[in-house]
């Protein structure tokens, strides 16, 4: 696992890579990626493209649960939904990432308090790490969201 000093990107990288992913100018451009094996490959952005983009970002910022733990420890926090667009401003894209530490902080704290209520030793900490580590294989390497 990366440590913090580690990552390749700074956050206000992060942002203006993400901005760039929503923005609708960059509809018919192509950019490289690179692939686990080291090939890189060409990819067209399409609209289609372009929406699973946007609408990622809109999912990954988490919604309202039914768990009343996750709810309330979001409501703590000044959850509040952004709708992202191809007009959206680095700051509601600042905020939808902020959302989804919020959420992903939730989510793991809600699974703690499972685990202790069933009689697991485990620390909020461990929960966390493993958290981080589902996101992680779920964003893929990398990747800004």
């Amino acid at each position: 696992m990366p440590s913090k000093a580690g990552k390749l990107r700074s956050y206000h990288s992060y942002v203006s890579n993400a901005t760039a992913k929503v923005s609708k100018n960059n509809i018919g451009m192509t950019f490289v990626t690179v692939l686990d094996d080291g090939t890189r490959k060409e990819t067209l952005i399409t609209k289609q493209i372009h929406k699973k983009h946007i609408s990622d970002m809109n999912k990954l910022q988490g919604g309202a649960s039914q768990k009343k733990d996750i709810r309330s420890y979001m409501k703590s926090k000044n959850w509040k939904k952004v709708n992202i667009t191809h007009n959206s401003t680095n700051k509601d894209i600042r905020k939808a990432l902020k959302n989804r530490k919020i959420y992903n902080e939730a989510k793991a704290r809600s699974h703690w308090k499972s685990l202790k209520k069933a009689g697991s030793k485990k620390t909020l900490k461990q929960v966390r790490k493993e958290q981080f580590a589902r996101n992680q294989e779920y964003e893929g390497v990398g990747g800004s969201w």
